[in-house]
């Protein structure tokens, strides 16, 4: 379980999330979103202690403050929005970088960054410069370092976390369905997601949990059906929008869900 009580952050004096509590279990995906500048990413960033905030952040029982990121790093892993590299590194050291010392000795390293690449649909990308890649590709490739770090979603029956911020913003249609089944996947595995989108399509289609944010509160929380409504999704984002309506005129439109036959989402 993670749990946020009454958490607050303040970025050079200015109040940016206020007051925001809700609970994610292990098992589920919980989805923030929310217009621009709504405090979603801040939110996120509070939560894997990227800020300093007010309140309190609970992972699996245990208040994170009081945890060093030593002991957090076996338990959650965090795919930032934007990730830079300064130094000229393969793919696969890239993903590397995500498995843990007493792992990466081992004899298995090697075969958990193929199979991590393998899984972002990056298969024989390992000795290419990772500076090469497209940006979409490199967002796969982070996201495959940040699987390697906690690998195995709930060893033990201790569930592992994932934070994503936007990990599908630079993908195409293809690429942003495999990497919410990837996400998916873990949570049936027992480990728990966290993440921050702006498309509310893939929302509804695989989301357990939606927080819709607006000015930095959380304006409502619950499942896709009763989140994704017209009354809410118009308050959130200042803007009369209806759901599930046809668009007029007979323009061509394409939703994600359209697929769900094709691919393994729940």
């Amino acid at each position: 379980m993670l749990e946020i009580g009454n958490l607050a952050v303040s970025i050079s004096g200015t109040p940016i999330v206020h007051g925001v509590s809700f609970k994610a279990s292990a098992g589920s995906l919980s989805v923030i979103v929310g217009p621009n500048g709504s405090g979603k990413s801040t939110l996120l960033k509070a939560i894997t202690g990227e800020l300093n905030y007010s309140g309190s952040v609970a992972l699996n029982g245990t208040r994170v403050e009081n945890v060093s990121p030593e002991a957090l790093a076996p338990l959650r892993a965090v795919l930032p929005q934007h990730t830079s590299l300064a130094f000229p590194l393969t793919v696969a050291e890239v993903v590397r970088l995500g498995i843990r010392r007493g792992i990466s000795m081992a004899d298995n390293a090697h075969r958990r960054v193929s199979e991590a690449l393998e899984r972002v649909d990056l298969t024989g990308f390992a000795p290419r410069a990772y500076q090469s890649l497209s940006g979409g590709e490199q967002q796969r490739v982070q996201l495959a370092r940040v699987l390697c770090q906690v690998w195995e979603p709930c060893p033990h029956g201790i569930p592992r976390w994932l934070f994503l911020d936007e990990p599908i913003s630079s993908l195409d249609i293809k690429h942003q369905i495999l990497i919410m089944d990837v996400a998916a996947g873990y949570t049936r595995q027992g480990g728990g997601v966290v993440a921050v989108l702006h498309d509310l399509n893939l929302t509804a289609l695989y989301a357990d949990q939606v927080l819709v944010m607006k000015s930095g509160r959380l304006l409502a929380r619950g499942g896709p059906r009763e989140v994704i409504t017209d009354k809410l999704v118009s308050e959130a984002f200042d803007h009369p929008l209806k759901v599930s309506a046809l668009p007029a005129g007979n323009v061509p439109f394409l939703l994600p869900q359209a697929s769900v036959g094709f691919h393994s989402a729940g």
